[in-house]
């Protein structure tokens, strides 16, 4: 798949990335990788000594430049006509089939398609002990196995009267249906969203970048769909350094989309 490049934001969460680009190496190991990190402590070296066989393009930012400036910083760099999205917490594998995304795309005549995430729910040990001795598998099941819990995330984006936007539910019909919004697990024409969209709001740090990118991207007419036939384990790994940041995404959030996750 040389001619996709895979773009990552990554931010306080090395261990994370690592596992990202270990299931990356399995998966897809010739494939192109651009990283931007604005971590307080770049990953940079460590990245670059445990994973010298994979083609990583890294990009080590100033603290804190925000998950659209990184985005922004990656898309710069693609030299391919495709890019694939991906958050730092994903995982491949046999689902995140880019042969097919691509061949979906094309025969659709799609500018970008989205995937399903297949939710992981990390366990302390304390917890899974709790799960053991309550006979309640679920949870140690589903991180053993990373099967996940299927996710859907997808609609229109409908303008109200007070100029607020929400997201409109719509029925999935396979292998695709067309529509406004996917999730952040997507496959996408370089140029075209370069030359429509543009990337992500520089000013939106994290909260509210997802919306405003892809309301734009209906303005400019940009071609979205989204497809279950392939799909990314999200393996939602936190701290607390990263979630004191990430705890801002309310307070930054677009009054547009201010409502969208109370």
């Amino acid at each position: 798949m040389e001619n996709i490049t895979v773009i990552i934001k990554t931010f306080e969460r090395p261990r994370s990335l690592f596992r990202l680009l270990k299931s990356l190496r399995k998966h897809y190991p010739r494939i192109p990788i651009v990283i931007a990190d604005d971590s307080r402590v770049s990953s940079e070296a460590d990245v670059r000594k445990a994973f010298p066989d994979l083609r990583i393009e890294f990009h080590t930012m100033p603290f804190d430049s925000g998950v659209s400036a990184g985005r922004n910083l990656c898309l710069q760099q693609v030299r391919t006509p495709y890019f694939l999205l991906c958050d730092d917490d994903f995982v491949f594998d046999r689902r995140a089939d880019l042969e097919l995304a691509q061949d979906l795309l094309e025969r659709h005549d799609l500018d970008l398609l989205g995937g399903l995430y297949y939710d992981v729910f990390p366990l302390s040990a304390r917890e899974a002990l709790k799960d053991l001795l309550s006979f309640r598998f679920f949870r140690l099941r589903n991180q053993l196995s990373m099967q996940g819990v299927a996710r859907r995330f997808f609609g229109n984006l409908v303008t109200q009267a007070d100029g607020s936007v929400k997201l409109e539910k719509i029925p999935y019909t396979d292998p695709l249906v067309r529509c406004d919004l996917v999730q952040n697990f997507f496959l996408a024409r370089t140029q075209r969203v370069r030359d429509t969209v543009g990337g992500w709001d520089d000013k939106l740090k994290i909260g509210g970048e997802h919306e405003a990118f892809f309301h734009k991207a209906k303005g400019t007419g940009l071609r979205v769909g989204n497809s279950e036939r392939f799909g990314i384990v999200h393996y939602q790994e936190t701290n607390k350094n990263y979630q004191s940041f990430r705890d801002r995404a309310r307070d930054i959030r677009p009054k547009e989309f201010r409502d969208w996750f109370k």
